[in-house]
């Protein structure tokens, strides 16, 4: 599936807040009441998945339009550095305007990362520096391309402690297959976009691909600590890069909508989703998470004292990765609550989801009847069969029972106190009993077009 037709959203200007605070809200009213008379599932028109109302960012008016070098050699970092630095004081746009480079009618502007250098922190290189109450607007095919570096530590984009930013409508490119080792590790922080202490950000309409370390991170900022808050991740790619497409150490309020994550390998974890640190109330809502080395969506509590709570991810597809998602934790820290639902969950090497450890509670996976909309489908993860629906029980896992390959839980996650609940799900495999070329698996009846 293409990136065009996942992402088929219109951008509506919002009120301040997230239309779609919970992803629960994108299955309509008349969807919803389905669940109550399965039997008219069949016959019913599929859910419309409403637009999208993006926050809004407060910003300026101004518009400062940039035209950087166009030889294909020369750093352009510092041409759109100083259209950001001459914005008023309440900001405004930067635009990045389209021109052929390198006697050729693509656009790609080069980025030097290790011209810059925080003074602080990790003391990261970074390209260009974003300040708070602006968008960096590209126009349509303008690409941002690092130069080759043999630093541990680079970003191109690089937000530090800033809020009300928007990036919207580039393809930035990393330099994974020319750069040169710094003989000091795996040189795995070489990131697109490094998001860290910030407030009210959104990335839309972009493609990050190719970096040595991460498409995206987000982490925290600053002595005292600065949490990433409210951050939104839509109708985006993160594709082909080497550690993660994205990693979150730290964060709160975080939604993943309607975007591609895949194609990450090179060094571990090599995620598509990485949650690891102290996180909280994580949305992932209509994702494709394909082809990743490593999980699909990781959540890892299995550090350190990380309190990681409320992760969501539902009505994903969740192919080729190791685990669809991989979920852990250890007596020292804690995994507590969220929901995982209306997910497609198929031909994973390991496990649909593995999830578990001592202090994983009050998650919810699947759905609450048989032909329930919330239900997971699960398919050919690892090898062995299993069977169409069916609820899991704490008896049943306590016995060993799982069917086929779709989840693995570790002990003690299904006993009563932990209040996981493992509702209906639906289970299909070549060689189940169910043998129906067209036919719904709920009710029998053909599907309708």
């Amino acid at each position: 599936m293409s990136k065009t037709e996942i992402s088929r959203r219109k951008f509506l200007g919002g009120t301040g807040s997230l239309a779609l605070a919970l992803p629960l809200a994108s299955l309509p009213v008349a969807a919803q009441e389905l669940n109550n008379n399965p039997h008219e599932l069949a016959m019913a028109r599929p859910a419309v998945i409403p637009y999208r109302q993006l926050p809004v960012r407060q910003r300026g008016t101004t518009v400062i339009p940039v035209d950087p070098p166009t030889d294909g050699v020369s750093d352009c970092g510092p041409a759109i550095q100083a259209a950001i630095d001459a914005l008023p004081a309440d900001g405004g746009t930067v635009l990045i305007r389209h021109h052929g480079t390198a006697h050729s009618t693509d656009c790609v502007y080069m980025i030097d990362t290790s011209v810059n250098v925080e003074d602080s922190g990790q003391h990261p290189h970074y390209g260009i520096k974003l300040r708070s109450n602006m968008l960096l607007q590209f126009e349509p095919g303008v690409q941002l391309q690092a130069m080759p570096n043999n630093l541990p530590r680079a970003y191109v984009l690089y937000l530090l402690n800033v809020h009300d930013v928007e990036i919207a409508n580039g393809s930035i490119i990393g330099e994974r297959y020319t750069h040169t080792n710094s003989g000091h590790g795996t040189d795995e922080w070489g990131y697109g976009i490094a998001i860290a202490g910030s407030t009210q950000v959104t990335v839309r309409s972009t493609h990050v691909s190719a970096f040595e370390g991460d498409g995206i991170s987000i982490a925290r900022a600053g002595t005292p600590t600065i949490v990433s808050t409210d951050v939104v991740i839509w109708d985006v790619v993160c594709s082909n890069n080497r550690r993660q497409a994205v990693s979150i150490t730290s964060g709160d309020q975080l939604y993943f909508l309607d975007s591609v994550f895949s194609d990450t390998h090179g060094t571990a974890p090599s995620d598509g989703i990485d949650i690891e640190g102290s996180v909280s109330n994580v949305w992932i809502d209509n994702c494709i998470i394909q082809n990743n080395q490593g999980n699909g969506v990781e959540v890892n509590g299995s550090s350190g004292t990380y309190h990681i709570s409320n992760i969501n991810i539902t009505n994903c597809v969740l192919s080729g990765n190791y685990s669809g998602i991989y979920l852990a934790d250890r007596a020292t820290s804690s995994v507590n609550g969220g929901t995982f639902y209306g997910n497609a969950i198929y031909q994973n090497r390991s496990v649909g989801i593995h999830f578990g450890g001592p202090t994983s509670m009050n998650f919810s996976i699947g759905g609450t009847s048989p032909c329930d909309l919330k239900n997971n489908s699960f398919a050919n993860n690892l090898i062995a069969d299993s069977q169409m629906m069916y609820p899991i029980s704490a008896k049943a896992q306590k016995q060993g029972y799982v069917p086929g390959p779709a989840m693995s839980f570790s002990d003690p996650a299904l006993e009563p106190a932990k209040n996981n609940v493992i509702g209906w799900n639906f289970y299909y495999s070549p060689d189940a009993s169910y043998t129906g070329a067209n036919v719904h698996p709920c009710i029998g009846l053909p599907f309708q077009q």
